[in-house]
């Protein structure tokens, strides 16, 4: 075989390497539409190591000063309470406030990566479409906001739904002292919902109650919360607050005081389940 015809042959063998190689790649790739299984990988087991070792720092402070009579008085009060209780973990992508400045915005984690047909819901805090009419610049959702105080219909921006209702602590509807108030599985139920990828809850120290009702129906269909507390002295309501949250998979990434409230700081929490989509989704 003279050497041209060997070339020849070699350039054939090569050339089919290459595209055995790029059937390979291509085949192993997700379809449109379809997701890689959810693992948990390296860089959220990093973040999880590092909201164990800040809880348990919390927990060993907490132990110090509740023994400590001479201290329990000032780092059970506000606004001192608050430094027991920090931000854990790191939104590992795309984490940002949307609204205005001021008491209306929200802090949110990967809303770049939310897909058609997610689901925001909004429950008190007034009205405020800066932050509704972000989430709609930024993302594909549908924003829900539900205020039974209202007494007039502002104008909204399209995908902005608007319920004169709040969020009560029952199972079933029923009233409280602003009105029409009902349970989220009742609301999510009547608006077809089976989940709700982010949860925003403003409610003026009704949420205590809302999520000892959580907490007792065992019931959280909802990847990112953002709460307004609203501390009344009681520690252990507050304390039991963030251990519950935890054990049932939350991490909080961000934590601001409300400086027009003495004893409020808003919280965002992500679930770990969430937070180790939006990694999938960047690598």
């Amino acid at each position: 075989m003279d050497l041209g015809a060997m070339s020849r042959q070699k350039q054939i063998l090569l050339t089919l390497g290459a595209l055995f190689f790029i059937f390979i790649l291509v085949s192993n790739l997700p379809a449109r539409g379809e997701s890689r299984q959810t693992t948990i990988g390296v860089d959220d087991q990093d973040y999880e190591q590092k909201h164990q070792l800040a809880v348990k720092r919390r927990n060993e402070k907490i132990k110090h000063v509740t023994e400590d009579q001479s201290q329990v008085k000032q780092w059970t009060s506000t606004p001192t309470v608050w430094y027991l209780f920090e931000a854990t973990y790191m939104c590992p992508s795309d984490e940002r406030r949307l609204g205005e400045l001021g008491d209306k915005g929200r802090w949110t984690c990967g809303f770049k990566y939310l897909k058609k047909g997610c689901v925001i819901y909004i429950f008190g805090g007034g009205v405020e479409s800066t932050y509704e009419s972000d989430v709609l610049k930024n993302t594909p959702c549908e924003v829900h906001l539900f205020d039974q105080r209202l007494q007039s219909t502002p104008q909204l921006p399209k995908q902005v739904y608007l319920h004169r209702m709040g969020l009560s602590t029952g199972f079933e509807p029923g009233s409280d002292t602003h009105g029409q108030a009902n349970s989220l599985r009742w609301i999510m139920n009547e608006l077809g919902h089976d989940f709700v990828d982010a949860i925003s809850i403003d409610v003026e120290f009704k949420e205590w109650a809302i999520f000892q009702h959580f907490a007792r129906e065992k019931f959280y269909p909802f990847g990112q919360l953002y709460v307004e507390l609203h501390y009344s002295s009681k520690f252990d309501e507050l304390k039991n607050f963030f251990e519950h949250l935890e054990a049932v998979g939350f991490r909080s990434f961000h934590k601001e005081p409300n400086l027009f409230c003495k004893d409020c700081v808003r919280y965002a929490f992500i679930h770990r389940t969430e937070s180790i989509k939006i990694i999938n989704q960047m690598t």
